[in-house]
């Protein structure tokens, strides 16, 4: 989900644009960002995301502005916690108003959506590129695995990258967007409603629009592997 290269904002073609009130808004623990079109550098069905700034740190994040209705507390808890070299870490969790909350994460480079449009061999990446993608996706499915987390919306769009110097060949990929993160638990360890994004959404996902289809973590391979095979041969489907 979140950011990318580009003067568009990510999901902006699908997604009405925001009304920005270009004002500076100052969050706790020194976050702040620009309610403004030119800091807005992703946009989702589930919140908005800002170009950020730490004046404590002097660090720049990316700022995900959504409605608490879409995380459940515990969850965010759990968002929190996550501390893995391949998840786009949540750094802060700050409060805007008793109905928004803003999740303070690392900024990135760009997505792999961006990547795969514009410094790529129509769609394909390169045999180097690839080899990264597969080993650090891979990880960071392994680290929400073990934390019992169903990420349900992997996609290009939510796998941010970061490029070696001022290269095109990848450091590192990072899987990124909980927005619609579930987690499971030994009382209730299946899920049973619709959630991602349809290329990429397993069969037994999408089979809750005709009737009541339990899942679990496996989706997230499925939707793994839908990403590889268009990394691969530059097709979505």
């Amino acid at each position: 989900m979140v950011q990318t290269c580009s003067n568009t904002p990510r999901g902006s073609n699908a997604m009405p644009l925001p009304e920005f009130t270009n004002d500076t808004v100052h969050l706790s623990n020194g976050y702040t960002y620009h309610d403004s079109f030119t800091s807005l550098i992703g946009l989702g069905s589930f919140g908005v995301v800002y170009k950020g700034f730490n004046e404590e740190e002097n660090k720049q994040v990316a700022i995900k502005k959504m409605s608490r209705v879409h995380v459940k507390e515990n969850e965010l808890k759990v968002i929190r916690s996550l501390k893995s070299a391949y998840l786009v870490g949540v750094l802060d969790i700050c409060m805007l108003d008793d109905a928004t909350c803003c999740l303070i994460m690392e900024f990135c480079d760009g997505d792999l959506e961006f990547h795969i449009k514009n410094n790529s061999n129509d769609g394909r990446l390169n045999d180097a590129n690839l080899r990264l993608l597969i080993d650090n996706i891979a990880r960071g499915y392994k680290d929400l695995y073990d934390l019992k987390i169903v990420h349900r919306d992997i996609k290009p769009q939510n796998i941010l990258i970061n490029y070696v110097g001022k290269s095109k060949q990848l450091l590192s990929a990072k899987i990124t967007d909980f927005g619609i993160a579930r987690t499971i638990d030994t009382e209730a360890p299946d899920l049973c409603n619709v959630a991602g994004t349809l290329f990429y959404m397993a069969p037994e996902v999408g089979a809750n629009l005709l009737k009541t289809c339990q899942y679990d973590s496996k989706v997230d391979m499925w939707s793994i592997g839908c990403l590889l095979y268009q990394c691969v041969t530059g097709e979505v489907r």
